[in-house]
């Protein structure tokens, strides 16, 4: 039985550096600096991000991780505006396909689109489904507060569907006034406030809510093909899908 894990995060030098001279430092979420120091200290370095050559394969080896499916974290140009992302998302999937077509047997990818312009996001998809051989897309949050379920981005899912590859939905960070309303406390730092509206908790509720909107549009009765991952545990989905059905 093989082990593939499917939410492997890279970074490519090329596109953070290029991200970081079209926008500046607003790549990065918009966290307190107590809560940045702590990224810094706990996640892993931009290095070991970057690296799919030596201590990526070696960490596979060790658990015995036989293939990574490979995409784009906190370091995607997806919502950036379109001007930017069209061909920032490019250069993200090039770079990503070189480290799959490096290690075929060990990688597959996931692509980043510039969902701000749909037919570009389309065209984007098809190019890394049947030119650069990667498996599907992530889509990482919403889009200026949108979620996914919007009619705009249905160009979207009907390419998925059409190419039969799955879209895997992932977190980001939430809005701010969802953070003060649900996890901040003058209990706690702002350390723990982070963590709450994010990783902890916050991420995955959102992502949840957006998996639910997605079946009650109706998407999936337009789209009988199309599929959807949702990661941890299914975005706490699962444990309330009695209570959904019987609504």
């Amino acid at each position: 039985m093989k082990l593939i894990t499917v939410e492997e995060h890279f970074e490519s030098a090329a596109v953070t550096a290029a991200m970081r001279q079209a926008v500046g430092n607003a790549v990065l979420p918009a966290v307190s600096p107590a809560l940045r120091q702590y990224m810094r200290d706990n996640l892993p370095s931009p290095a070991i991000m970057q690296d799919t050559q030596h201590e990526r394969l070696a960490f596979m080896a060790q658990y015995g991780i036989d293939m990574q499916v490979l995409s784009y974290g906190n370091s995607s140009p997806q919502n950036l505006s379109p001007e930017q992302a069209v061909p920032l998302s490019q250069l993200a999937n090039d770079e990503l396909a070189k480290a799959v077509v490096a290690h075929p047997d060990r990688y597959a990818g996931l692509a980043v689109l510039p969902v701000g312009d749909p037919q570009a996001a389309v065209a984007e998809l098809n190019r890394a489904v049947t030119t650069l051989g990667l498996r599907g897309v992530l889509l990482k949050g919403n889009y200026q507060n949108k979620f996914f379920d919007e009619p705009f981005f249905l160009p979207i899912f009907e390419a998925a569907a059409a190419l039969d590859v799955p879209v895997y939905f992932h977190p980001s960070f939430i809005p701010q006034a969802v953070t003060s309303h649900y996890f901040e406390s003058n209990q706690w730092s702002d350390v723990v406030t982070g963590i709450l509206s994010s990783a902890g908790y916050g991420w995955h509720m959102d992502v949840g809510i957006q998996v639910i909107r997605m079946i009650a549009s109706g998407i999936f009765d337009k789209l009988p093909g199309l599929k959807l991952i949702s990661g941890h545990w299914g975005e706490l989905v699962p444990l309330f899908l009695e209570r959904l059905m019987m609504s």
